[in-house]
């Protein structure tokens, strides 16, 4: 205890850690050695090694070390501890709340039990009591000696052996002894209990209730016999029973292994094979696995599962009120098991039972294929052959078809209805109350069903989707074209063509858009795109609210996640995550790399690869991390990661709430657990994990050196290399520097800074507010960074981003030259070439150029404009307010740019955008011509192509367009929508709220996502998933 204590007042605080070996720590729990250590809360736990620690548990020593609160525990080794039970060394050692137990070894305790010699030591409330050796303790049963031995309330009680007790049965000695209430039985055998027979070995052990049953074999237990091992173990209350096998549980016995585990409350069933799970025993492997509440059943197989446990594969699987049971095959459910395959599937009140063969169901399970389909109350079954019905079954065909009272199931074949069920086609047609579900044909409604075309479609209440073909309709989802087409409340999705729509999104073209209530996502190609995510490129992008997430292909993005590239990227609530491929991304999580990566919330995690990610998990590389919320643990590989465990490293850390769990190595940290080494270090909140190498650190843990430091909010991570850092962590050299907020990040090379990171060097420079990222290359800037030279440079505000090349700027980022460059504000941004500008960037030259507001791109060429950018020459001008846009060619406009000629035209309102063509145009801009054209409120976007409008962007044409709320995304092929953004058509896209999921194949849905087709479909509440 003193010697911490001494130590820190000769060496003084200035002392800075290293990695691997021995050194010393100061009041922050700096230069923490060996594996795993934490501090006072679960914080700096190191594993193996020696060293001195200070009064917050500084430098501890050995395997596993734990202080007062399950912190600071020690295995194997030898040591010295102050007041808070630091440097314990031994096995397994616990204080007086089942705090540092030590096994086996030698050493001193003080006054609460720190340092305990021998084997399972506990006290008189399940505390530090020692199983055999020799040793002393003191008034609180400290390091008895023996085996098993308990006091008057079953505790300490030894069988065979010797021993000594005190006044209150402590050490007591044979076999089967008992308290004075006839409690702590135990059978034949060895073992170990705590206060209520925890993890008793042998059999027949019960405790002063007939609880804690244990068969043949061996485990460990906590505080409620969690992971027991062995045939038939139970806890206090006849739970945890767990069959033959080993495994490791959590809190609530989550992810045991065996046959036949069970929690507290006889829950968490996990049979044969193996498998892991999170807080509610999600994606539970092997025979009969259940959660908390006897939820999560899944029988031979492989599969994965959300919160509900949803798309559970295998024999048997169930949500967490029983419900979501599967059969034999595969398939996928949304919130009520809809569309289940195999034999016997039923959702949460046994409904939804199908046999043999496949189908496909809505809301109600309707149209359910083979033999014996059922909706919700076992409704809806199907034979075989022809029939006709009345009122209430209007032109059911086959053996038995009922609707949800027993009405309206259709077989196969042909036939009309009457007002509920009108002219109903092929198989299985219903709408949201089971009426006008259409198969395959064509035909002809009313009012409420206006002439539906194809197979399955349905409006915004199951109404109205088309599925093949063309046709036309009315107000109400009338001629939808295409497959799968849905507005923004499951509405209007275009498929594959072309056509023309009316004020609400009519006519839209391409492959799944949405914006953000599903609507404006963009398949594949290419493009540019402004202020509100217009002309996204590649499948399925989304912006900060899941909107305009890209695909597969590369391009550049804005402040809004605009042309993200990668596959399926989502932001920190569930958006912009990408899977497969590589990429870089800014502070929404834009163009995530790996495969399925999910942030703090079950957002952002990333499988297989490798990536780098910034503040809210982005680019998670291995397999399955979660942090403590089933969030970001990372299973096997390498990687680098930020405050909100980003890319940990090592296979299934997790500290005393899931989180921090370190592996094998060394190395030192500081008060925050900075720079740890080995193989998944993090602090108390899953942070600051690092891997292997050396360095040197400040007050904030400024220039870290090895695979993954961080300072004490996570942040501060640098890989590997040498370099000098000042107040703030400028000019960070290695491999992802950050400092005290996740800032300054820098690759390889060299560089200089100054009071703000301005012109860092090397790869992924960041300023004290993860501003002035530079890439490669060198150059020199002012005092906002203007001139950044190398790539994705950025100010204190992630400005000012500048490529490849060289280029002079005034105050405000003007005539920036390289790829990329931006002002304080994101704003000037300039592709490739040369050019001048002039007090508000008009008539810049390049690829991309903008003023302080995001305002006056040009791209290539030359031109001349007055002073407020009318008749800019180029590709992509705009004025002040980003208006007047110019894309090529030349033209004359008036006052309010009307009649601008060329590619992308915008008024001082962002209106009058021309693609590429002529026309003429009134005070609306009325009759636009071209690709890309938006009115003031970013409507009339037109694609490629030609065609005519009215007042309200009517006859939309080509690819991405998209209304004032940045609505009518449209992917390939052909078709015509209405007011509502109908016949959408695409892969993948989403609304705000993670609703309209398409996967890859085929399929219709309606306004709760029903009917989804391909792999991974949700609902807005993770219902309707489909393969």
């Amino acid at each position: 205890m003193g010697k911490a204590r001494e130590t820190e007042r000769k060496q003084g605080k200035g002392k800075k850690p290293t990695g691997e070996g021995e050194g010393e720590g100061d009041e922050r729990n700096r230069n923490l050695t060996g594996e795993g250590g934490r501090d006072d809360r679960n914080r700096n736990l190191i594993g193996e090694g020696e060293g001195e620690g200070d009064e917050r548990n500084r430098n501890l020593t050995g395997e596993g070390g734990r202080d007062d609160r399950n912190r600071n525990l020690i295995g194997e080794g030898e040591g010295e501890g102050d007041e808070r039970n630091r440097n314990l060394t031994g096995e397994g050692g616990r204080d007086d709340r089942n705090r540092n137990l030590i096994g086996e070894g030698e050493g001193e305790g003080d006054e609460r039990n720190r340092n305990l010699t021998g084997e399972g030591g506990r006290d008189d409330r399940n505390r530090n009591l020692i199983g055999e050796g020799e040793g002393e303790g003191d008034e609180r049963n400290r390091n008895l000696t023996g085996e098993g031995g308990r006091d008057d309330r079953n505790r300490n009680l030894i069988g065979e052996g010797e021993g000594e007790g005190d006044e209150r049965n402590r050490n007591l000695t044979g076999e089967g002894g008992r308290d004075d209430r006839n409690r702590n039985l135990i059978g034949e055998g060895e073992g170990e209990g705590d206060e209520r027979n925890r993890n008793l070995t042998g059999e027949g052990g019960r405790d002063d209730r007939n609880r804690n049953l244990i068969g043949e074999g061996e485990g460990e237990g906590d505080e409620r016999n969690r992971n027991l091992t062995g045939e038939g173990g139970r806890d206090d209350r006849n739970r945890n029973l767990i069959g033959e096998g080993e495994g490791e549980g959590d809190e609530r016995n989550r992810n045991l292994t065996g046959e036949g585990g069970r929690d507290d409350r006889n829950r968490n069933l996990i049979g044969e094979g193996e498998g892991e799970g999170d807080e509610r025993n999600r994606n539970l492997t092997g025979e009969g696995g259940r959660d908390d509440r006897n939820r999560n059943l899944i029988g031979e197989g492989e599969g994965e599962g959300d919160e509900r446990n949803r798309n559970l594969t295998g024999e048997g699987g169930r949500d967490d009120r029983n419900r979501n049971l599967i059969g034999e095959g595969e398939g996928e459910g949304d919130e009520r098991n809809r569309n289940l395959t195999g034999e016997g599937g039923r959702d949460d009140r046994n409904r939804n039972l199908i046999g043999e063969g496949e189908g496909e169901g809505d809301e109600r399970n309707r149209n359910l294929t083979g033999e014996g389909g059922r909706d919700d109350r076992n409704r809806n079954l199907i034979g075989e052959g022809e029939g006709e019905g009345d009122e209430r079954n209007r032109n059911l065909t086959g053996e038995g078809g009922r609707d949800d009272r027993n009405r309206n199931l259709i077989g196969e074949g042909e036939g009309e209805g009457d007002e509920r069920n009108r002219n109903l086609t092929g198989e299985g047609g219903r709408d949201d109350r089971n009426r006008n579900l259409i198969g395959e044909g064509e035909g002809e409604g009313d009012e409420r069903n206006r002439n539906l075309t194809g197979e399955g479609g349905r409006d915004d209440r199951n109404r109205n989707l088309i599925g093949e073909g063309e046709g036309e309709g009315d107000e109400r989802n009338r001629n939808l074209t295409g497959e799968g087409g849905r507005d923004d409340r499951n509405r209007n999705l275009i498929g594959e063509g072309e056509g023309e729509g009316d004020e609400r999104n009519r006519n839209l073209t391409g492959e799944g858009g949405r914006d953000d209530r599903n609507r404006n996502l963009i398949g594949e190609g290419e493009g540019e795109g402004d202020e509100r995510n217009r002309n996204l490129t590649g499948e399925g992008g989304r912006d900060d609210r899941n909107r305009n997430l890209i695909g597969e292909g590369e391009g550049e993005g804005d402040e809004r996640n605009r042309n993200l590239t990668g596959e399926g990227g989502r932001d920190d609530r569930n958006r912009n995550l990408i899977g497969e491929g590589e990429g870089e991304g800014d502070e929404r999580n834009r163009n995530l790399t790996g495969e399925g990566g999910r942030d703090d919330r079950n957002r952002n995690l990333i499988g297989e690869g490798e990536g780098e990610g910034d503040e809210r998990n982005r680019n998670l590389t291995g397999e399955g991390g979660r942090d403590d919320r089933n969030r970001n643990l990372i299973g096997e590989g390498e990687g680098e990661g930020d405050e909100r465990n980003r890319n940990l490293t090592g296979e299934g850390g997790r500290d005393d709430r899931n989180r921090n769990l370190i592996g094998e190595g060394e190395g030192e940290g500081d008060e925050r657990n900075r720079n740890l080494t080995g193989e998944g270090g993090r602090d108390d909140r899953n942070r600051n994990l690092i891997g292997e190498g050396e360095g040197e650190g400040d007050e904030r843990n400024r220039n870290l050196t090895g695979e993954g430091g961080r300072d004490d909010r996570n942040r501060n991570l640098i890989g590997e290399g040498e370099g000098e850092g000042d107040e703030r962590n400028r000019n960070l050299t290695g491999e992802g520097g950050r400092d005290d907020r996740n800032r300054n990040l820098i690759g390889e090379g060299e560089g200089e800074g100054d009071e703000r990171n301005r012109n860092l060097t090397g790869e992924g420079g960041r300023d004290d507010r993860n501003r002035n990222l530079i890439g490669e290359g060198e150059g020199e800037g002012d005092e906002r960074n203007r001139n950044l030279t190398g790539e994705g440079g950025r100010d204190d505000r992630n400005r000012n981003l500048i490529g490849e090349g060289e280029g002079e700027g005034d105050e405000r980022n003007r005539n920036l030259t390289g790829e990329g460059g931006r002002d304080d504000r994101n704003r000037n941004l300039i592709g490739e070439g040369e050019g001048e500008g002039d007090e508000r960037n008009r008539n810049l030259t390049g690829e991309g150029g903008r003023d302080d507001r995001n305002r006056n791109l040009i791209g290539e060429g030359e031109g001349e404009g007055d002073e407020r950018n009318r008749n800019l020459t180029g590709e992509g001008g705009r004025d002040d307010r980003n208006r007047n846009l110019i894309g090529e060619g030349e033209g004359e406009g008036d006052e309010r740019n009307r009649n601008l000629t060329g590619e992308g035209g915008r008024d001082d309102r962002n209106r009058n955008l021309i693609g590429e063509g002529e026309g003429e145009g009134d005070e609306r801009n009325r009759n636009l011509t071209g690709e890309g054209g938006r009115d003031d409120r970013n409507r009339n976007l037109i694609g490629e192509g030609e065609g005519e409008g009215d007042e309200r962007n009517r006859n939309l044409t080509g690819e991405g367009g998209r209304d004032d709320r940045n609505r009518n995304l449209i992917g390939e092929g052909e078709g015509e929508g209405d007011e509502r953004n109908r016949n959408l058509t695409g892969e993948g896209g989403r609304d705000d709220r993670n609703r309209n999921l398409i996967g890859e194949g085929e399929g219709e849905g309606d306004e709760r996502n029903r009917n989804l087709t391909g792999e991974g479909g949700r609902d807005d509440r993770n219902r309707f998933n489909s393969v």
